[in-house]
């Protein structure tokens, strides 16, 4: 039968030699039971608290970052969504290559509800898509979430959370940035 963690910090717990050891009796005239370095079921409940409130705590800050009103600046790359190349372009390529670049500051929110974040879904399939349309979106300390779009999916920098798109976010999109 395999140890408990209990048992496990009995056995190894050190022993002052001078007072505790197998051989002698504790010094104090009253004998007192062994202490244990165990949790108890006590500390086993705070300890389990303590661990939920941590995983609560990263859980909401990781939401709130998702938060669209959090966005402070937004830059959209675009290449038409009919043009025909040779190959994939990546988020990159399209940033180099864009046929129109624009900044956003005050819409910047506005533009990160119109993603429909929320709706992203993790994929099976982490195939990079054809992209045409990227938005970086900064927070307030600058930091840059990528997001770009090809004629049918709206993915994350990762190609692991894609949504479709239709043809109302195919011309929301061209009219922002011309």
């Amino acid at each position: 039968m395999p140890a408990t963690a209990n048992q496990a910090l009995q056995r190894t717990a050190p022993v002052c030699p001078a007072c505790c050891s197998p051989q002698s009796q504790p010094r104090s005239s009253r004998a007192s039971p062994p202490q244990s370095l165990s949790l108890g079921s006590f500390g086993d409940a705070r300890v389990k608290t303590l661990s939920f409130i941590i995983f609560a705590l990263g859980l909401f800050s990781s939401v709130s970052a998702c938060r669209a009103d959090t966005w402070q600046r937004a830059d959209i790359y675009f290449i038409d969504w009919d043009v025909l190349t040779r190959a994939r372009l990546t988020p990159e390529r399209v940033r180099e290559l864009a046929d129109s670049k624009r900044t956003f500051r005050r819409e910047a929110p506005e533009i990160a509800r119109s993603l429909a974040l929320d709706k992203l879904k993790l994929t099976k399939d982490k195939q990079p898509e054809d992209a045409r349309l990227v938005i970086d979106l900064f927070t307030a300390t600058g930091a840059r979430i990528t997001y770009y779009a090809s004629r049918f999916s709206l993915c994350t920098a990762d190609s692991t959370f894609k949504r479709p798109i239709d043809e109302q976010f195919r011309q929301r999109f061209k009219r922002l940035s011309r």
